[in-house]
């Protein structure tokens, strides 16, 4: 606990030099207030970070944290209850393509989803999951968008070929360890802490397993209406949530520790955090998101989770929108 207190000492002399920093229409005039969700996730890193260490501020944005949890942040987002959040590609891409205003302006951070799989399981490939059971947390969510991808990868219809199963989040890996399903879909830290804990074995690991890992898992997402009425301001989000994501990537153990010290995230393990966080590869860029974003669309048409007549190549279009002063990050 005394490194702890350390390190979150240390945080708030970088908080007081990033807002010592601030722009002259910060000094001259009022912050504009903008509410951006998250939740209890390793990954929202870069979400408290530029709230506690002044990234928003320096935009000249007076940040509110709207806590929820993540399934049902997209609608919040849709309806304008939220400004903006960082959201995770493949569970929201089905929502909108059905009408959801949501937009994507830029990638965050690569792959925190796994497929595990018993320790003892004689499964060692993804073809070897033909005619097992696959649990995740909903069926049709994020960690179900990403093993259907997979299993589409590997020559495995996802609709005849695998049984899918629902539970509690929480519950997954006890699932798996009392033989309900046979493998789990899921997303970090539950998988990581199953894996070294010697319960469960990567069967595909987003964040180190090609191709997965070269595209982005979470980016950041906006109302649409508010990104079209405001861009300005859209803008000022998207720096400032990609320029956190900068600072996570170099300093991930002090990341760890501030979500812990200020009891963002359930999880107390800084070690275990910060090592995720180098994983996830935090390297923003709106380029890359805008092509991980046609690539998803075109992988979840050929898995068959978008609708027949849906064009990938309009969807993605349609679901991206190009903010002003963004060049940094290009």
């Amino acid at each position: 606990m005394k490194r702890l207190t350390m390190t979150f000492s240390m945080l708030l002399v970088a908080a007081a030099l990033i807002a010592a920093g601030a722009s002259r229409a910060q000094e001259t005039g009022r912050l504009k207030h903008v509410r951006i969700g998250t939740g209890p996730g390793t990954c929202q890193a870069p979400i408290f970070v530029a709230h506690d260490l002044g990234f928003f501020k320096k935009e000249g944005l007076d940040s509110e944290l709207v806590f929820s949890e993540f399934d049902v942040q997209k609608e919040q987002l849709a309806t304008g209850k939220i400004d903006a959040v960082s959201g995770l590609l493949d569970k929201w891409l089905k929502p909108m393509e059905q009408g959801l205003d949501i937009k994507f302006s830029a990638g965050i951070h690569f792959g925190c989803l796994q497929i595990l799989v018993p320790i003892d399981s004689p499964i060692k490939s993804v073809r070897d999951l033909k005619g097992k059971r696959i649990g995740v947390p909903v069926i049709g969510d994020g960690p179900t968008v990403f093993a259907s991808r997979v299993l589409v990868k590997n020559d495995l219809n996802p609709k005849s070929d695998v049984q899918w199963l629902s539970f509690p989040q929480q519950m997954l890996t006890v699932a798996m360890e009392h033989k309900d399903v046979d493998a789990v879909s899921l997303g970090d830290p539950l998988t990581e802490i199953a894996v070294q804990q010697g319960k469960a074995r990567s069967l595909v690991n987003a964040s180190t397993d090609a191709p997965w890992k070269n595209d982005y898992c979470c980016l950041v997402a906006l109302n649409g209406a508010f990104a079209k009425r405001d861009p300005q301001t859209a803008a000022a989000i998207t720096r400032a949530i990609l320029n956190a994501a900068v600072w996570v990537r170099e300093h991930p153990r002090e990341a760890a520790s501030l979500m812990i010290e200020k009891n963002y995230i359930p999880s107390k393990d800084v070690q275990l955090n910060a090592y995720l966080l180098r994983l996830y590869n935090y390297t923003p860029s709106v380029t890359r998101g805008r092509e991980a974003v046609l690539n998803s669309a075109k992988a979840c048409k050929l898995a068959g989770i978008l609708d027949p007549g849906t064009d990938p190549v309009k969807l993605a279009a349609n679901i991206w929108t190009d903010l002003p002063g963004l060049t940094k990050f290009k």
